[in-house]
């Protein structure tokens, strides 16, 4: 049975003389849960494909951490999942209709970790009838306890900063391409950012910590490794939760790291030794999870939260259409094999993408300080660099492998260049190059809308210019 945890403050009565600011129904309001969402044993594993059997075990549990918000008519949940992608759009979209219904809270993100030891969620469209399948009770359950926090909100203001890390590196090396580089030498572009949120009660108890960083969780990608784990980001988690007073909840969310590898990676022998490979793989992924998580701390101390004065939430949902990568007529004439846009079997990819895919990006701001943008699939990590350049004087956080999955995001400059095994041309890329790019524009652009920086109409003054005749 999954277990529930719901972290919230105690409400807080406060006095305030005439010429002080006072609690609104419009104040931010948060609430945190977590719940367990670990499948039973003999699930494919998400990840690497010479992994031919199911699960054999459970390393460490695997978690859907919460997070609930809202301030006055608009609310947002984010969900983390250790998982190696979210589920299928047409159950997000069910379970999202369901919490609105139940909950009333009317935008929910789904972010996945992307651990290659979680399971490998099936489409709906593929369950055999009758059949009772994990998705559909994990989706339940993450239904539910949205709804519990939801229904236990308090009031609560926010902090932001930021942290450095170097457990990532980029794996494709600017000369030779992928798999040159697959062994831990630092090369760029990188991004070190380890950004961090603090949402905590008006008292300073804390509720959720949210911790956005750009890392394959792969430490334990190897043939031995058949155990469910959330690797490195599980441990980081835990780690916040375990040092911080009230054990809030640490949601991990994963960010552009579709070309940004772990220091250490399961595929490939460790320089350390030990009683095993599989052994070892379990330290390194302990060690970098610790290490990640003790920076987040050391950040924590330093974070003093804002009075809540201008309390401001705003979320944005936009599908965009993309066409396919390939010429999809072409390959298929040629019997060429095909890519992993869906998964028909327990783990393995088989299928064409369609001509036109339908992308569901989320972009939101909170209390005009944070910036929230997602992308769905294995996004390269200069569109995070991108996004937080373009929108100086905010935090901001590009969350991967969000509401849904369509594999490799690679940038312009990337898929001009590169051509070897995965990564911008090959099977899994599947969207047209340029459309990360024209993602982060419209995440940028929302951001902006958002602050009231962009504007509906011109200006008054500029509707006729002297002496050009128009009006």
């Amino acid at each position: 049975m999954s277990h529930l945890r719901l972290l919230m403050g105690g409400f807080i009565l406060l006095a305030h003389s005439a010429g002080e600011p006072s609690l609104v129904a419009d104040d931010l309001k948060a609430a945190a849960a977590k719940i367990t969402i670990t499948p039973p044993v003999g699930r494919q594993l998400w990840g690497l494909a010479s992994r031919s059997g199911p699960s054999t075990g459970t390393l460490d549990p695997l978690f859907a951490r919460i997070l609930v918000l809202r301030s006055g008519s608009t609310s947002l949940a984010i969900v983390a999942m250790d998982l190696g992608r979210t589920f299928d759009v047409e159950q997000m979209a069910e379970a999202r209709a369901q919490i609105k219904l139940e909950s009333g809270i009317e935008h929910v993100i789904f972010a996945a970790s992307h651990t290659h030891n979680g399971p490998t969620p099936l489409n709906k469209k593929y369950f055999q009838p009758g059949t009772d399948r994990w998705e559909t009770k994990a989706l339940g359950d993450i239904v539910r306890a949205v709804g519990e926090a939801g229904r236990r909100l308090v009031s609560c203001r926010i902090a932001s900063g930021k942290g450095s890390s170097s457990i990532g590196h980029n794996r494709q090396d600017p000369v030779g391409g992928l798999w040159t580089n697959e062994i831990r030498f630092s090369t760029f572009p990188t991004d070190p950012i380890v950004q961090i949120l603090r949402v905590e009660t008006l008292a300073g108890e804390p509720i959720t910590v949210l911790v956005n960083y750009a890392a394959h969780p792969v430490v334990l990608d190897s043939d031995d490794s058949t155990q469910y784990s959330a690797d490195f980001p599980g441990v980081m988690a835990e780690t916040v939760e375990k040092n911080l007073p009230g054990s809030p909840v640490c949601l991990f969310i994963q960010g552009a790291c579709g070309d940004i590898n772990s220091r250490y990676v399961g595929q490939y022998f460790s320089f350390e030794k030990g009683p095993g490979v599989y052994g070892v793989l379990v330290r390194e992924m302990r060690q970098l999870g610790r290490e990640l998580g003790h920076e987040v701390l050391r950040v924590l101390k330093g974070l003093q939260a804002m009075p809540q004065t201008d309390s401001h939430l705003a979320v944005q949902n936009e599908e965009m259409v993309f066409r396919a990568r390939w010429d999809l007529a072409q390959l298929k004439a040629q019997n060429a094999v095909p890519t992993y846009h869906q998964w028909v079997t327990e783990g393995r990819p088989i299928g064409f993408p369609a001509e036109e895919l339908k992308v569901f990006i989320t972009t939101a701001v909170i209390n005009r300080q944070v910036a929230i943008l997602t992308m769905p699939g294995e996004a390269f990590v200069e569109f995070q660099l991108s996004f937080r350049n373009r929108l100086p004087g905010l935090d901001t956080i590009l969350a991967g492998y969000s509401n849904g999955y369509v594999g490799y995001i690679p940038t312009i400059r990337i898929a001009a260049r590169d051509g070897v095994v995965y990564g911008a041309n090959a099977w899994p890329t599947i969207l047209e190059v340029g459309a990360g790019e024209r993602i982060v524009d419209r995440g940028v652009i929302a951001v902006h809308r958002m602050l009231g920086r962009l504007k509906d109409q011109p200006d008054p003054a500029g509707l006729t210019v002297p002496g050009d005749g128009l009006k």
